[in-house]
Formats: C-alpha cells, sequence, structure tokens
C-alpha cells in the first residue's frame, strides 16, 4: 500500500511502525521549535537570541495516514529513543533519555 501523507507543521519523521492488526499508524515525530534565550549584552547593544528546540511525540492515524492526531510528546531535552506498540495494539511503549544517561521505560494507551 502506498499513501500519501501531510505532516503536521515543523514536524520532521523519526520513525514509523504498524500496530499489530496493521489497522493504525504510530508515527515518532520531532517538532523543531525556536525559543527565546536570555537577552544579553554585547558591545552596549541588548540583543536576544532564539536557540533551535526539538520536542518528540508519538502520533497515531488510521492505516491510510488519515485522522492523525498527537497520544503524547516529552518535554526537552528529553528524547524518545525507541517506541512501538504493544501486542494488543491499544497502548504505545516508548523509551526516553530524560538528560541523563539513564533510558526511562512507559507505557501509555493510545485511545
Amino acid at each position: 500500500m502506498r499513501v500519501s501523507v501531510a505532516l503536521p507543521r515543523r514536524a520532521n519523521l523519526l520513525d514509523l511502525f504498524v500496530s499489530p492488526y496493521s489497522d493504525r499508524l504510530g508515527w515518532h515525530l520531532a517538532f523543531q521549535r525556536s525559543r527565546l534565550s536570555r537577552p544579553r549584552f554585547s558591545s552596549q547593544f541588548p540583543f536576544v537570541e532564539f536557540e533551535k528546540v526539538f520536542i518528540d511525540a508519538l502520533w497515531v492515524s488510521t492505516i491510510d495516514g488519515s485522522q492523525m492526531r498527537e497520544v503524547g510528546h516529552v518535554k526537552p531535552p528529553s528524547i524518545i529513543s525507541t517506541a512501538g506498540w504493544t501486542p494488543d495494539g491499544q497502548h504505545f511503549d516508548f523509551g526516553y533519555f530524560a538528560g541523563e544517561p539513564i533510558q526511562t521505560l512507559w507505557t501509555v494507551p493510545v485511545d
């Protein structure tokens, strides 16, 4: 099956996984955001820097890519390292790093 899907604005596809019953898709997306840093002074002129921040999120859709919606996301600097469906097709299992070298594993409901 080949489908054409428009990703949400500013989203980058990191991973795509099919549910155990082949009726839905799981999406691991990263969204690029800009955030203001603290104002700084250089040569007596204030300036503000924008830093790029990536927010990792898990989304779900039907198998044809329609009805996309967010299941959840992690706050920076945390990143989702791996994600997949549970055997019952009702949850995502995922691992993430929260700024430490230890990976945490979680399960979240999709519906």
